[in-house]
């Protein structure tokens, strides 16, 4: 999945919380503007999130949540539109398959 992810999203920051299985994908605070993918959300000044620290992988024995894509630095973010992208082809690829595989 970190090769696909980090492909599919130039190399921008991902992490995922293993115990609810979603992934999130670090953007410009601008970002949540113009977001309007369905069955998606892009969370603004109104929410808190909490980023594993630098260095926590899926290897980490107690993490919650580890990076799946490592953030570089601190304007290293997902381009909006790469994301778009992605989620447009797992919508394909789901209604092609009749669900994940």
């Amino acid at each position: 999945m970190s090769a696909y992810l980090r492909a599919a999203l130039h190399s921008g920051p991902v992490f995922v919380d293993q115990t609810a299985g979603w992934y999130y994908c670090l953007v410009p605070a601008r970002a949540c503007e113009s977001w309007r993918e369905p069955d998606t959300e892009c969370f603004g000044d109104d929410h808190y999130l909490g980023v594993p620290c630098p260095g926590v992988d899926f290897q980490h024995p107690r993490a919650r949540s580890h990076w799946v894509v490592p953030m570089d630095g601190p304007a290293d973010l997902c381009s909006p539109d790469a994301i778009r992208q992605l989620v447009e082809a797992a919508r394909q690829r789901t209604a092609e398959t009749g669900g994940w595989q």
